[in-house]
């Protein structure tokens, strides 16, 4: 079993500790050489690492990150708006502000972020499947399974559960079950 925890290992870990709970494994995914562009250090709060560095859009995209996770979505989209504009041409923030539109259910603004990320980066796979997502939420089911049926040449034969979950959602959400189960059976 693999859980994924968005936290600080630093503050963490020691909890978990403390409740008995002793992992086989941590690794801390951030970037921990780098405190100018998006590590925020134990026990200090994002709004305070982001004024000591107001101009790093990976601080911004680690935040909205911590919110999105949290379901504070309004925010999310502050933060996430602010990271576009301080790079307009990196697919994370651009991806971060698609998120975040979906998360308060306005899908075609989502749908048209992510459209974006994909003219930023074309071989970038989330992009079309979370358009695809996007676009079923809206109705829009031909070109919705048109993205994911890309989203699925982009990942091949590859296991990638997350990927094939949210192409099979797209599915069923579209009224093709069967094809939606074919997918959650690749996993």
């Amino acid at each position: 079993l693999s859980i994924g925890l968005l936290a600080n290992a630093a503050d963490a870990l020691p909890e978990l500790l403390r409740r008995g709970v002793v992992p086989d494994l941590v690794t801390d995914q951030t970037s921990a050489h780098d405190p100018l562009n998006g590590y925020v250090p134990n026990r200090m709060s994002y709004e305070a690492a982001l004024e000591k560095n107001p101009s790093s859009s990976m601080a911004y995209e680690e935040y909205t990150n911590v919110l999105t996770a949290q379901g504070q979505a309004e925010r999310s989209l502050e933060v996430a708006l602010r990271a576009k504009q301080l790079d307009p041409l990196s697919v994370l923030p651009t991806h971060q502000l698609g998120i975040a539109y979906m998360q308060l259910g306005r899908f075609e603004e989502a749908a048209r972020e992510f459209q974006e990320a994909q003219q930023i980066r074309p071989s970038w796979l989330w992009g079309y499947i979370k358009r695809g997502k996007a676009l079923a939420h809206l109705g829009r089911c031909d070109e919705a399974l048109s993205e994911e049926k890309k989203a699925e040449e982009i990942l091949g034969a590859r296991e990638h559960e997350t990927a094939w979950s949210w192409i099979a959602f797209a599915n069923a959400k579209c009224g093709r079950q069967d094809r939606a189960r074919d997918y959650l059976e690749r996993m």
